[in-house]
C-alpha cells in the first residue's frame, strides 16, 4: 500500500518575494548610511576650512595691528598686502569649478599661517588647483614641505577710498573652494574683513 506524505513549504514565489524585500531594505539602509557619511565628511571639511579662513583673517589683522603700532608702515606686511590693489581686477566667480591656475587668482594672495607673511613671495608658485593630484581633501595652505602652497584658498583685496577726511578702508574677501564628496558642484566658503587705513 502506498502512502503519500504531503509537506508544507514555501513556494519559489514566496522565497523570491522575501529575498527582494530584504534586498530593497538592505540597499536603502546602505544608501542612508552613505549619505550620512558624506554629510559628516562635509561637516568636518567645512569646520577645517573655516579654521583656515579664520587663520588668514587673524594674519591680516596682525599685519594691520603691527603697522598701526609703528611710526611708518614702510616695509611691513601691511604695506605688502595693501600694495596689491588693481581697480580693474574682477573677482573669481565660482560656478562649476574652483580656480585651476594661479593666473585665475593673479590679483590675490594668501598669508603664510605661521609667519603671517604675504604669499606670493617673489617668484613663488603659491596657488595650486584643489583638483591637483597632490591636493588635500579640503581647501587649505600646506606648509610642509616648504614653500607654502595654497590649495583652493585665496584672498581678494578691495580698496574703498575715503571721502574727505574719512579714512579709506581695505576690504579683504577670504575665499575657499574645494571638491567634496557627494556633491556635484564645488563647496565654497567666504568671509569678509574690513580694516581702515592707518
Amino acid at each position: 500500500m502506498l502512502t503519500h506524505s504531503y509537506q508544507k513549504g514555501d513556494t519559489i514565489i514566496e522565497v523570491l518575494l522575501a529575498v527582494t524585500i530584504f534586498s530593497m531594505v538592505a540597499v536603502g539602509a546602505l544608501q542612508i548610511m552613505s549619505q550620512g557619511t558624506n554629510t559628516a565628511q562635509r561637516a568636518i571639511e567645512i569646520t577645517l576650512v573655516r579654521q583656515q579662513i579664520d587663520s588668514q583673517v587673524e594674519a591680516i589683522r596682525a599685519a594691520h595691528q603691527q603697522a598701526s603700532t609703528q611710526r611708518s608702515i614702510s616695509g611691513t606686511e601691511w604695506e605688502k598686502i595693501t600694495n596689491v590693489y588693481d581697480a580693474t581686477a574682477t573677482p573669481f566667480v565660482v560656478d562649476e569649478l574652483c580656480p585651476e591656475t594661479q593666473a585665475e587668482v593673479s590679483d590675490s594672495f594668501v598669508m603664510q599661517p605661521y609667519t603671517a607673511q604675504k604669499l606670493p613671495l617673489v617668484g613663488s608658485t603659491w596657488y595650486k588647483s584643489p583638483r591637483d593630484v597632490t591636493a588635500p581633501p579640503f581647501a587649505q595652505i600646506v606648509t610642509d614641505p616648504a614653500p607654502a602652497v595654497s590649495y583652493g584658498l585665496w584672498i581678494e583685496p578691495v580698496l574703498a577710498g575715503g571721502v574727505g577726511t574719512t579714512p579709506g578702508a581695505y576690504t579683504f574677501r577670504v575665499r575657499a573652494c574645494w571638491e567634496s564628496v557627494g556633491v556635484s558642484k564645488p563647496m565654497t566658503l567666504e568671509t569678509v574683513v574690513k580694516l581702515y587705513e592707518i
